[in-house]
């Protein structure tokens, strides 16, 4: 069940319309809910222990974003998680509006956010598919460390660009663990087979771009920022597919 946990929602319109008859599986998590319910099983233990400090990684993460947006913005922040990286963001533009499937994790970003007094900082329970995200609504959409744990990213891609306006950027910053020799590399495939971490799927950064360029965006710039290999990689919806 969906869950309502919007901050200051009746002082500022924001880009998520949640409405508790609407609160059921879509089809594309219906199909998917078992996958689902462990993998928010995961997340919301880990909201426990998650720090509130940003790591060398995500201070890069977030200073590459801030670059590319203006203040006049409204963001999406996909896979919020606890919210450190949202709300960093939130302070340099209009709005973000944070969505995740971990209740544990929304709540841990909403009391970040209330404690930081960053009123223009929105958090929901929801699904990316959730019918109550407005289409064409926001100027960017981020996916931080996110993608690599999902297997329908076509669709996935499809549906973020429903929801970015006219030549709106997608920002990602993914693990592309199918590059490279890093040590990390086998434990994770172990780890994610035996289902004692979510499932992960192994991308390479090209697999990556052309799954994105496949659904309407165009490559806009991409960096390495870890060793992991993890990517950088800014996206923009392309008009002619909206």
């Amino acid at each position: 069940m969906l869950r309502e946990t919007l901050v200051d929602r009746k002082k500022q319109e924001i880009g998520i319309e949640l409405n508790p008859r609407m609160a059921k599986a879509n089809s594309f998590a219906a199909n998917k809910l078992s996958t689902m319910n462990k993998s928010t099983r995961f997340w919301d233990r880990a909201a426990d222990s998650s720090g509130e400090g940003l790591g060398a990684t995500s201070k890069k993460t977030v200073d590459l974003t801030l670059s590319l947006l203006q203040q006049q913005d409204i963001v999406l922040d996909f896979g919020c998680g606890p919210g450190n990286l949202s709300n960093a963001i939130a302070a340099q533009v209009k709005q973000v509006d944070g969505i995740d499937i971990s209740g544990g994790m929304i709540a841990t970003a909403q009391a970040r956010a209330a404690k930081q007094n960053l009123g223009n900082m929105h958090f929901a329970q929801v699904d990316l598919f959730d019918e109550g995200l407005k289409p064409a609504y926001y100027d960017a959409v981020l996916a931080f460390n996110i993608l690599h744990y999902l297997d329908e990213l076509p669709a996935i891609a499809n549906r973020i660009r429903s929801l970015l306006k006219p030549e709106g950027l997608f920002i990602s910053a993914t693990a592309c663990l199918k590059e490279g020799l890093h040590p990390l590399r086998p434990l994770l495939f172990i780890l994610s087979q035996f289902g004692i971490v979510p499932k992960m799927q192994f991308y390479t950064l090209q697999k990556l771009q052309n799954s994105l360029t496949s659904s309407g965006f165009s490559l806009v710039s991409v960096e390495k920022i870890s060793a992991l290999p993890e990517y950088f990689l800014v996206m923009k919806s392309n008009v002619s597919c909206q």
